[in-house]
């Protein structure tokens, strides 16, 4: 079986809950998507992807559970751009998929190590 027949495989019988969190998806090791009422939480480390009462921390498998990709051509023009390293969190390829939480966006903006160090202090000072 290749590997996108074994996704196929795997999301044909999504784990059902009626509140999901991200501790439960990342727990729990066999299911690929989760069908929810309601997702708890903010994701800050890994993305967790919705379509609409589906759960997967892969784009993949949503979008092989909705049998289609509804390209965000805004996702497309960034991604085609020459220098191009990551995609927004706003962009996301399909714009049917929304991402819930995710890791801080990169912008090169910090190349110093004393003033890496600094914005830590300062951000940890905060709390």
């Amino acid at each position: 079986m290749n590997y996108i027949g074994k996704i196929r495989k795997n999301i044909e019988k999504p784990k059902l809950v009626s509140v999901l969190t991200e501790g439960m998806m990342w727990q729990n090791q066999g299911d690929l998507i989760w069908q929810a009422d309601k997702f708890e939480g903010n994701p800050c480390y890994y993305p967790v992807y919705q379509f609409e009462n589906y759960y997967s921390y892969s784009p993949l498998a949503l979008i092989l559970k909705k049998q289609c990709l509804n390209v965000n051509s805004k996702a497309l023009e960034k991604a085609s751009q020459e220098g191009f390293i990551v995609q927004d969190v706003e962009h996301f390829i399909d714009k049917d998929i929304n991402r819930i939480g995710a890791p801080h966006n990169f912008t090169n903006n910090i190349c110093d190590v004393d003033d890496y160090c600094q914005k830590i202090v300062t951000a940890l000072s905060r709390i």
